[in-house]
């Protein structure tokens, strides 16, 4: 009887399936990095700054995706902010195998898809609130000061609303009056959701030309001249 060579079988794979990028990071030159010429997603200079103020911060924490060629498919802004910051190298994950049409769907999905989540603001709020009573420098989660002051304002409002729908002791329908001429009032009512939306009201009579303001918050009143 003829012997026979027993051969042990390869592992089965599926058929497209992904490679598992995380142990394929690599250091890869800036220079080397080739941006896609029809990359639809615009970075403002403000925004480039955050991303490199974020990764002096934190680190390059996310990083850009390439193909074989080296033209990126994730990671624009990132390369933009490395080159604001003068780096040599950046980490970079190469993607193989992937179509023409797969890394143009991929640029889009990659930026849209996380615009389609939400904020639960409530939590929000809070996370920005404890950050700021530990100092930290809230213009590095991203967000605009504008944006910073009106969560705040939101967490306030909160905390008054558990402490009987006041906020630092100043209760919901707060402003009275606005006196335009001696003879002439309008009256600027609430309720209002927090003492800050009641000093808008009350800045945009002000802004009117040649208006006098009066208001009342909670019996104390300020004017403007």
């Amino acid at each position: 009887m003829p012997s026979s060579t027993a051969r042990a079988s390869a592992p089965a794979q599926t058929i497209g399936a992904p490679p598992w990028a995380a142990d394929e990071v690599e250091a890869r030159p800036l220079a080397e990095l080739l941006p896609y010429a029809a990359n639809a997603r615009v970075h403002s200079a403000e925004q480039v700054q955050q991303i490199a103020a974020s990764i002096t911060e934190y680190g390059f924490v996310n990083p850009v995706i390439v193909d074989e060629k080296g033209e990126i498919i994730a990671g624009h802004g990132r390369v933009m902010a490395a080159r604001r910051l003068n780096l040599a190298t950046v980490p970079v994950i190469v993607r193989p195998g992937l179509t023409d049409l797969q890394k143009r769907g991929l640029r889009l999905a990659d930026n849209k898809i996380a615009l389609n989540s939400a904020w639960d603001e409530t939590m929000l709020a809070k996370e920005l609130a404890a950050l700021g009573q530990e100092s930290f420098n809230l213009g590095l989660t991203g967000f605009k000061q504008n944006e910073i002051e009106d969560l705040m304002a939101f967490a306030e409002d909160q905390a008054g609303d558990a402490d009987g729908g006041q906020a630092n002791g100043v209760p919901k329908s707060m402003v009275r009056t606005a006196e335009i001429n001696p003879t002439f009032w309008i009256s600027v009512e609430g309720p209002f959701a927090s003492q800050a939306e009641a000093l808008h009201a009350i800045k945009a009579l002000s802004a009117i030309p040649g208006v006098q303001v009066a208001s009342n918050l909670n019996g104390v009143t300020n004017g403007k001249a």
